[in-house]
C-alpha cells in the first residue's frame, strides 16, 4: 500500500509492482524506463517494490551494494508478525498464506538491514499500523527523511484511489491487495479477534523453530509478546 501512497508526493513515478529494476540491466527494461521517464522534470523520483525474494541472499546483497553506491533510498516496512502469520488469501487451500519459514527468513533478512545500513540516512523503518492509523504523520515522517512534498491537490496521504487519479498513475497492479484501497486500521490486531488464529499464534510463539525470532522481532519493534 505505501508503494501506491508514494504517488501522493510530487515528482513521483511508479514503476510496476514488484518490478524487474532489481534485475537490470536488461536492455528491454532500460528503454522501456527511458520512454517512461522521458519529458519528465529532473528530480523525478522512481519508486518500486522489492520482489517476493527480496530477502534471499543475491537480493539482499543487491539492495545493500545499490544503497552504498548507487543512491537507492529505501522504505523498510515492518508489521506485527501476529497479523503477518494469520494472513489469509482467498482462493487458497492454505489455512495461513505466510509460513513460519518465510517469515523466519525476512525476519533474519530485516536483521541483516537494520544493522547493516544503521548509519545510512537514506532508510526509513515504518510501523504497517502506523501508516494505517495515522497515515498523515507518515507521510511527513518520509516527506522529511526523503525531502519531498505532497502534490498540492492531495488532501490526505491515506487516500490513495483518490491520489492516484491526481498522479494519473496506474492503480491496476494490486493484484496481491485485492486492489488498491485507501488506508484504515481495520486490519490491525485481527489476529486476537479469533479462536483459530490465536491459537496457532500460541503454537508459533510457544513451539515453532521461529519463537525466538519472533519474540525478539516483536520486541524491536514495540508489539507486545502475547498471545
Amino acid at each position: 500500500m505505501v508503494h501506491y501512497a508514494m504517488a501522493g508526493f510530487a515528482n513521483t513515478i511508479l514503476f510496476n509492482d514488484e518490478s524487474p529494476v532489481w534485475s537490470w540491466p536488461q536492455t528491454r527494461h532500460c528503454a522501456g524506463l527511458m520512454m517512461r521517464l522521458s519529458g519528465r522534470p529532473a528530480g523525478t523520483v522512481l519508486v518500486t517494490k522489492r520482489g517476493h525474494d527480496w530477502y534471499s541472499d543475491a537480493e539482499l546483497s543487491r539492495t545493500l551494494v545499490s544503497m552504498r553506491k548507487h543512491g537507492l533510498s529505501l522504505i523498510l516496512m515492518v508489521r506485527d508478525p501476529r497479523d503477518v502469520l494469520t494472513s489469509k488469501m482467498d482462493g487458497t487451500e492454505m489455512p495461513f498464506y505466510v509460513e513460519p519459514e518465510r517469515w523466519g527468513r525476512s525476519a533474519r533478512a530485516t536483521e541483516i538491514l537494520v544493522e547493516e545500513l544503521s548509519d545510512n540516512d537514506r532508510m526509513l523503518i515504518l510501523r504497517y499500523e502506523d501508516v494505517v492509523r495515522e497515515p498523515d504523520k507518515s507521510a511527513t515522517m518520509v516527506a522529511t527523511c526523503f525531502d519531498l512534498r505532497l502534490r498540492p491537490e492531495v488532501a490526505s496521504w491515506g487516500q490513495l484511489e483518490k491520489n492516484l487519479a491526481i498522479a494519473k498513475q496506474d492503480a491496476n497492479l494490486a493484484r496481491a491487495m485485492h486492489g488498491v484501497r485507501d488506508l484504515e486500521a481495520s486490519s490491525v490486531g485481527g489476529w486476537y479477534r479469533s479462536a483459530e488464529r490465536c491459537a496457532h499464534i500460541a503454537n508459533l510463539l510457544e513451539t515453532s523453530p521461529q519463537r525466538s525470532a519472533l519474540r525478539r522481532f516483536m520486541a524491536r519493534y514495540g508489539y507486545d509478546g502475547s498471545a
